[in-house]
């Protein structure tokens, strides 16, 4: 198993960085000397973390964010297409504010004591995630270009980005049963959805796409996301709206038509309940706000893992 340190990925005298990863198969078992936050940006993985002889296996979507603490051992596998980002640090870097980010809804999600079998998570939505984005965009620049006052000004986006994860309320996922691989045919029809939520799609057919029943479908579906087939895909529409609100110049028309919406009217009512927000509001808001570009990827070189 290998075990990382935070020199390599970060300078020696600062302890903070940003590891964008391209997941294209898998990261094999490894711990670290640091924390890690994940932000799980695109596609789905599946994530197993182990403690002691137990194991426990989650499936990762798009949106979801959690922790690894120094000496945790955790993987990766089925992440096609995957994209997170994890920023590294270490737990003297806030050690001042750790009483006040104490008091926040899901500190003890990513900071407390860890229970065998249970990993809850936070789950960003769509305007979270850009917000979010945005802010490891800034952090990514700041450390590259390094000017007088980067340290400071890095944790200081650093702590933004905590206020927000840590506000959040905590969702706890299904336990994979025994360990058992989820159907890489289910895993297909998400990255599928993700990929084209404007798509019209039927139940029946994503359950055979998936090959399973439909009353098998959704209740395996819903344990991964927390969402039903319809609601997950409504959900990426609307986060389809807003990432084309920011720049695009299209009519609520034109925007229902290519984000899979039967009219403008009923985008506008689905946006107004998700957001509390229309669509033209939010468009005067936040046009042209700039969206967030990775600029380096790692992925850990593959080797052969260790019987635990």
């Amino acid at each position: 198993m290998k075990k990382e340190k935070f020199s390599n990925f970060g300078s020696e005298d600062f302890s903070l960085s940003v590891v964008p990863t391209s997941l294209h198969t898998k990261v094999p078992l490894h711990s670290h000397d640091f924390i890690e936050i994940v932000i799980f940006q695109r596609g789905s993985a599946i994530h197993t973390l182990y403690s002691g002889n137990e194991k426990s296996t989650y499936c990762l979507m798009q949106g979801d964010c959690f922790s690894i603490l120094p000496r945790e051992r955790h993987s990766y596998e089925n992440g096609d297409g995957a994209y997170f980002s994890n920023l590294i640090f270490s737990k003297s870097l806030i050690a001042n504010e750790m009483k006040e980010l104490r008091e926040l809804s899901s500190y003890h999600t990513f900071f407390g004591e860890r229970i065998p079998g249970k990993r809850p998570h936070i789950r960003l939505n769509a305007m979270e995630r850009k917000a979010i984005d945005n802010m490891i965009e800034s952090l990514t620049q700041v450390i590259i270009h390094r000017r007088p006052g980067y340290k400071l000004e890095s944790k200081n986006i650093l702590l933004q980005i905590l206020l927000i994860l840590l506000r959040k309320e905590p969702i706890t996922p299904e336990n994979i049963r025994n360990n058992a691989p989820v159907s890489k045919k289910l895993l297909d029809t998400i990255k599928d959805i993700e990929n084209n939520p404007e798509k019209q799609y039927s139940v029946k057919t994503l359950a055979q796409n998936s090959g399973m029943c439909i009353s098998g479908f959704t209740k395996k579906f819903h344990s991964l996301t927390g969402l039903a087939p319809s609601e997950y895909i409504l959900s990426l529409r609307l986060q389809k709206v807003t990432d084309m609100l920011y720049t695009s110049e299209q009519s609520l028309e034109e925007l229902a038509r290519d984000c899979g919406f039967y009219d403008a009217n009923y985008l506008v009512k689905a946006f107004k309940r998700k957001y509390g927000i229309t669509p033209g509001k939010f468009r005067n808001k936040y046009r042209h706000a700039p969206p967030a570009r990775p600029r380096f990827s790692w992925e850990p070189p593959e080797e052969k893992q260790e019987d635990i």
